[in-house]
């Protein structure tokens, strides 16, 4: 009998063609392979750090394998530094920048020891070098030398830097390597040949023929980012474009002359935007920000440190700075810098481009490309404050453009009337209680569902209401949230909180940004921290969050850090109007025996009712959807697991509408 019920699940469900997604709470790194960093073949398998990630290579199944904190086994740390094969104990032996130590069998089990990052010592514990002798392995810091038994998995002794250590006359690394093509190569002593990068920096096999080293075989990699530099993410033609420069205000100098570099992924497969090269007739450096053609799919802009430049069809076909445009040069003077830090279209299908660092940042490009800047003297500054336009973006409610100045020296909110040319700029901020706000820094802006501006600062978050903004009061609210002890006192939002970026969900949730702090999760009333991520609680690959994009259909919320992408599943996504079943789906879908996370039933309106039955119309739960999403544990109504079988999701709007919207596989 249960055969025949999971043989007809299966085929119901591929016969619906359900659609599927993550589960909720699910996280993904989108982890950089590009440059491999060591190689260490263990017999049938090729270890592989590449950009401090781990992958394996099956030499016989050729099965590309990647591990990270996310992965089954999971690691315990996220950014390799060292990696050494002890042969005595078939195991691979891994250092974390966190000082973490993973021991990884070929068998794909993780254990870890922690002795080192919990040593408590004043002097660097930064590992130097690796060296491996029969079962033990000797790790070099500047607090001295640790003998570890890899065997029994335990830190043996540690000894000071001029100490005599037993054993380690006779240590050395486990691999034979030496000067390849493309960077060092090692021996594999099972399959007779050497592997390392090839041009791609992909894993290559090499044999020798006459003294040289010649490829054996395609070179392979896991899927994943061509690099790990992420600044802002977009979401077009059903992709998601991540821009690598960092040119804003705060940003090392490093960042901010990054070569020009754009990706986008297409839910498979990671490609580099074709590189525009020296269009402008200066090298291309520090993709910024990028503006999509509202009218043409295949046209779009990206912004860099050193001008504008146009695609179609994604190909870069024209490209603009102080030479053959509006754009004026960096602080007037550097040619070979025209920065364009943040761009929008207007409702003429304008391109406005923020040109930083310049006396007059407003310029706009028409549909012919012809392009004019508007001056406004009150708030163009000199060379000692910059402007750094950042945020930019077109209110629907009021259709004024806001910005800001993440210029320390200078922070401004600006709105913009497009028409009248009329720029106003706030540079006191005053909250509700008549205090003085200190934003240092202004990093970004959002407008929720209420048509509240949200700003992220430096000293936290606050917003400009629709009301007071109608009303032309500059009264800026940093919400207070109870604290609910009795003491009937209250604290501001996240005050003190050095926050970077905020992105609104569907569900008109709060998702912010911060500087080293994560990333906070602030419920639609603004009264309740959902959830704070970091690196302690969460998969987040670092705190250091530069820009968020909360995806309203799906309900994926995209992350970018200064350690690389990763995205996490909500459990909202974007309300709709009618009770239609086409737009409804729950995901996963059959739910398999091992999930014990989360259902999302996703493509619903707010508000509605939810109940969820048997085939024979019993009852197992109930409850109401908040924005367009609903979460189902998968339990009855006592609390129990729900046992296999097929269950109708019945969905009750708030103008009456009912029925049966979608039907979800348990396979217990």
């Amino acid at each position: 009998m249960v055969k025949r019920l999971l043989i007809f699940i299966v085929a119901l469900f591929a016969t619906l063609s359900v659609a599927m997604a993550d589960a909720v709470g699910t996280w993904k790194l989108y982890q950089s392979y590009s440059t491999i960093n060591s190689v260490e073949p263990t017999g049938n398998k090729v270890f592989v750090v590449a950009d401090g990630n781990l992958y394996s290579y099956n030499v016989k199944t050729t099965e590309i394998r990647e591990y990270n904190i996310t992965t089954e086994p999971a690691l315990n740390g996220r950014k390799i530094t060292h990696m050494i094969w002890v042969k005595a104990v078939n195991k691979l032996f891994v250092v974390y920048s966190n000082y973490v130590i993973d021991f990884l069998s070929t068998r794909d089990k993780i254990s870890s020891i922690s002795g080192l990052k919990n040593a408590s010592s004043l002097k660097d514990k930064t590992v130097k070098s690796v060296a491996v002798s029969g079962q033990y392995v000797f790790l070099t810091t500047a607090m001295g030398i640790l003998k570890i038994d890899a065997k029994d998995e335990y830190i043996i002794k540690t000894y000071g830097l001029e100490d005599e250590v037993p054993g380690m006359s006779s240590a050395s690394g486990s691999t034979i390597t030496k000067d390849g093509p493309y960077g060092v190569v090692s021996y594999d002593a099972t399959n007779k040949c050497w592997w390392g990068a090839d041009a791609e920096g992909k894993l290559t096999k090499y044999v020798e023929q006459d003294g040289d080293l010649v490829p054996a075989s395609t070179g392979v990699r896991p899927e994943g980012p061509l690099s790990s530099n992420c600044w802002r993410i977009y979401k077009h033609d059903d992709k998601m474009f991540v821009t690598a420069g960092a040119f804003a205000a705060g940003m090392s100098a490093e960042q901010t002359k990054r070569p020009g570099f754009v990706q986008y992924y297409d839910g498979s497969t990671w490609t580099k935007l074709e590189d525009p090269g020296t269009m402008t007739g200066y090298n291309y450096i520090a993709a910024n920000c990028m503006a999509f053609d509202p009218k043409d799919k295949n046209h779009f802009y990206v912004g860099a440190g050193s001008g504008l430049y146009e695609y179609r069809n994604y190909k870069p076909v024209a490209a603009y700075n102080s030479t053959n445009s509006a754009l004026s040069a960096v602080y007037n003077v550097d040619v070979t810098r025209s920065n364009v830090t943040s761009m929008v279209y207007d409702n003429s299908n304008n391109l406005w481009a923020m040109n930083g660092w310049c006396d007059n940042f407003l310029v706009r490009f028409n549909s012919s490309d012809e392009s004019v800047n508007f001056p406004h003297s009150d708030y163009s500054f000199n060379r000692q404050t910059t402007i750094d336009i950042q945020g930019t973006f077109i209110s629907p409610s009021n259709g004024y453009m806001f910005m800001v100045n993440s210029q320390y020296r200078h922070p401004v909110l600006y709105y913009y009337n497009i028409k009248e040319d009329r720029l106003n700029g706030i540079t006191t901020f005053i909250n509700e209680d008549g205090s003085n706000i200190d934003p240092a820094y202004l990093y970004g802006l959002a407008e929720d569902q209420d048509g509240n501006l949200w700003i992220a600062s430096h000293s936290g978050p606050f917003y400009w209401s629709k009301s007071d903004m109608a009303k032309g009061n500059s009264v800026f609210i940093q919400h207070k949230v109870n604290r609910n002890d009795g003491s009937g006192l209250a604290d501001y939002l996240l005050t003190g909180v050095a926050t970077r970026c905020i992105r609104i969900d569907a569900g008109n949730r709060k998702w912010v940004g911060t500087s080293s702090s994560g990333v906070y999760l602030i419920s639609s009333d603004n009264n309740t921290q959902i959830e704070h991520l970091t690196m302690a609680n969460s998969k987040l690959p670092s705190d250091v969050i530069y820009d968020i994009y909360a995806d309203e259909k799906t309900g994926k919320v995209w992350i970018a850090t200064d350690a690389g992408l990763c995205s996490y599943q909500s459990d909202v996504t974007e309300t709709y109007g009618d009770l239609n079943t086409d737009n409804v789906y729950a995901y996963p879908n059959p739910v398999e025996p091992n999930f014990t996370g989360n259902i999302a039933i996703v493509g619903l309106q707010d508000g509605c009712t939810i109940t969820i039955t048997s085939t024979s119309g019993f009852v197992v739960h109930k409850g109401i959807c908040s924005g367009g999403s609903y979460s189902w544990n998968g339990c009855d109504r006592d609390g129990k697991r729900v046992a296999s079988g097929v269950y109708n999701v019945m969905v009750a709007t708030n103008e009456g509408e009912s029925g049966c919207v979608t039907k979800i596989a348990v396979i217990r």
